[in-house]
């Protein structure tokens, strides 16, 4: 291979080369902190242990609520605690974290549904998770699945929850695809990173 490759913002394949969502809250910790960047770091990570944990109990209260079992629950909780790679990760700045926590709280949320309130909010959390993680996108047709599966007695209402989520999700998510196409004249749904 050969050629140049860019994440610049002043280079028109860079513009659109890091989904906005992580470093999104990077700055805002950053700003939080005085732009004082050691701080911002140990800030960071704090939080991400904070948001692992919290996953953890989204997690406990997704399997409850599908598969019926407490028992099952606590041993799906347990499983993700001891997870390495969620061992590994949580301590690092990285996407993982903030990502499988706003998509297990979306889908918390859309576990409540039908409630309009719930789809919306839930949609766009999803969005936000794949604003950090472009790859949870796959996880959430999925999940679409297996809601209407599960919702099939009033399949009805369900494809009415998943229209308003996939609704709110695209109200958040648009905006992004939108500004691709301006700054980048194509049609760039994640992100761009390509040869010069």
């Amino acid at each position: 291979d050969h050629g140049s490759y860019s994440t610049s913002p002043d280079n028109i394949n860079g513009v659109a080369a890091r989904l906005p969502g992580y470093p999104l809250i990077l700055a805002l910790v950053y700003l939080i902190c005085g732009k004082n960047i050691v701080v911002s770091f140990y800030v960071v990570i704090v939080l991400q242990i904070l948001a692992d944990v919290l996953s953890a109990y989204f997690l406990y209260r997704i399997s409850l609520k599908y598969l019926n079992s407490k028992r099952i629950a606590l041993l799906s909780m347990l499983l993700y605690s001891i997870y390495p790679f969620i061992i590994v990760w949580v301590p690092v700045v990285a996407t993982e974290t903030f990502s499988v926590f706003f998509m297990l709280w979306g889908l918390l949320i859309l576990g409540a549904a039908p409630k309009i309130r719930n789809c919306l909010i839930g949609g766009a959390l999803l969005a936000v998770s794949v604003f950090m993680r472009p790859q949870i996108s796959v996880l959430i047709v999925i999940f679409i699945l297996v809601y209407l599966i599960t919702h099939r007695k009033v399949l009805k209402k369900a494809m009415v929850s998943v229209f308003l989520m996939a609704l709110c999700f695209g109200m958040v998510y648009s905006p992004w695809v939108v500004r691709n196409f301006f700054m980048a004249n194509k049609i760039i749904i994640f992100y761009n990173i390509s040869e010069t």
